[in-house]
């Protein structure tokens, strides 16, 4: 009864860590406490705010512009995908084919 609750927060989770990762920063200790190496990945996607030297406005909005815009390239992927199955073009991640047919006489 409780399993479906569990697995949706189970998943913000993991995808809160997983954004993390892709943040500008010092990266995150994703293995503590049996490590303290920080895992950070070489090509940034989002501007984290740095909370420690009292950032100014203009970064915050920076930063909030950023996500938004992210936001936005998911949002017209998955559009794209919608608007795809709708037509026929994808099912469940696969493109529709004929049938094959036999070559040659039977």
């Amino acid at each position: 009864r409780y399993l479906p609750a569990a697995g949706v927060l189970l998943g913000a989770y993991l995808s809160h860590l997983l954004l993390d990762i892709f943040t500008w920063g010092r990266g995150i200790e994703l293995f503590w406490p049996l490590t303290h190496a920080r895992i950070q990945s070489p090509l940034p996607i989002f501007m984290g705010v740095r909370h420690s030297v009292g950032a100014p406005l203009w970064m915050h909005l920076l930063t909030a512009l950023n996500d938004l815009a992210f936001c936005g390239i998911v949002w017209l992927i998955w559009r794209g995908v919608r608007k795809a199955r709708r037509a026929g073009g994808i099912r469940h991640g696969f493109r529709r084919t004929a049938p094959e047919q036999p070559s040659g006489p039977t």
